[in-house]
């Protein structure tokens, strides 16, 4: 039984780079989707086509694109709205004049980067959205592991399945990167173990038995790193091996009600922020698609251009803060709150002032003698 395990699992494994685990829903709230679903919000307002030929926007490199792609790329920058709800211009024009909008910069170079990846006009639009649009998710974080540090301007939480290859996959990966960057960024692990593999709760419950005892990465790191050995024995024997008190562990790891508590809580929350799969990742809010992004390629790319717009945001609140005005960080929709808002109607660009002081009052006149 083993072996085969280990032969089906080695099969998923070569498509496991860029898809994730999935299970059929038993009703409508319980249970991921089992086939993730893409499509281009409503929302999401286009300008007309460009009529003005391609130039560079400045800050952004566009010198390896070929002609046609640097046509496509002046397309979707000159038809896309700025990320910022209150900047009513395209993302070439918030650009080019500099508008007080902390995503303009990092919009643009991110399409560059879909265009040298060879999406088409719709997959771009899509993975902007997801990227640069209103759908952040506000999560819970409750008492579930965590690296790094918890001031991090960037928290990636991922939903996980212990014998899901794609988690095995992904989640190592983005724990080495949260590792690395553990001042900028910080790791939540939540707990998504799927209907169809019967070994994931099992062994969530073992990582749970092994957080009460300071142990959790550990263990985690044990699960997904033998992710066809995930009996009872086995792991019993990771936590002899992480040399954890086997007598506290083994009454933790048998109580399934205190577990079952934290696991069904976990699930509960990513199914109500749509989880289609394993694993879940959510970077500030927003989700690393895996049907659009991999985790390799682009979530370091993510990570860098949080703190880019968070270092634009703070360079605008100053700005603000000495007579401007900050209209937005790019938390917002895509596009103008109201459809049809003309670009000459915009808000201003922050500028500097400079109060002139008022004139100096006339001299008090002599006291009377």
């Amino acid at each position: 039984m083993r072996t085969q395990r280990l032969l089906l699992a080695t099969m998923i494994s070569v498509t496991a780079t860029s898809a994730a685990c999935t299970g059929e829903r038993t009703d409508q709230t319980k249970g991921p989707r089992s086939v993730p679903t893409v499509a281009i919000p409503a929302e999401t307002k286009l300008l007309a086509p460009p009529t003005t030929e391609p130039r560079e926007l400045p800050g952004v490199d566009t010198t390896e694109l070929s002609e046609r792609e640097r046509k496509v790329y002046w397309q979707w920058v000159s038809q896309l709205y700025a990320p910022c709800s209150d900047v009513a211009v395209s993302i070439a024009e918030c650009v080019a004049e500099d508008r007080p909008c902390a995503s303009c910069g990092a919009a643009a170079h991110f399409l560059a980067d879909r265009v040298r990846l060879g999406d088409s006009q719709g997959e771009a639009i899509v993975a902007f959205t997801i990227r640069f649009g209103p759908d952040v998710k506000k999560v819970d974080l409750a008492d579930s592991p965590s690296l790094g540090s918890a001031n991090a301007p960037v928290t990636i939480v991922v939903w996980s399945d212990y014998e899901c290859p794609a988690c095995g996959h992904a989640v190592p990966r983005i724990e080495k990167i949260a590792e690395k960057r553990s001042d900028d960024v910080r790791l939540v692990h939540k707990l998504y173990p799927l209907r169809v593999h019967t070994h994931s709760r099992p062994a969530a419950r073992a990582a749970l038995a092994a957080k009460n005892q300071g142990k959790y990465w550990e263990m985690e790191r044990m699960l997904f790193g033998h992710q066809q050995a995930l009996e009872d024995d086995d792991l019993f024997k990771y936590a002899k091996e992480l040399k954890l008190n086997m007598e506290r562990f083994k009454r933790d790891f048998a109580d399934e009600k205190a577990a079952d508590a934290i696991i069904d809580r976990d699930r509960a929350e990513a199914d109500k922020h749509g989880l289609t799969g394993t694993p879940f990742i959510l970077i500030n809010g927003r989700e690393l698609d895996l049907a659009l992004f991999r985790v390799d390629r682009d979530l370091e790319a993510w990570i860098d251009t949080e703190l880019a717009i968070e270092k634009k945001a703070a360079e605008l609140r100053a700005i603000a803060g000495v007579g401007g005005v900050l209209t937005g960080e790019g938390r917002g929709p895509v596009g103008p709150m109201s459809t049809g808002v003309p670009a000459a109607t915009a808000t201003p660009s922050a500028t500097l002032s400079v109060a002139t002081p008022p004139p100096a009052p006339p001299p008090a006149p002599p006291p009377a003698p």
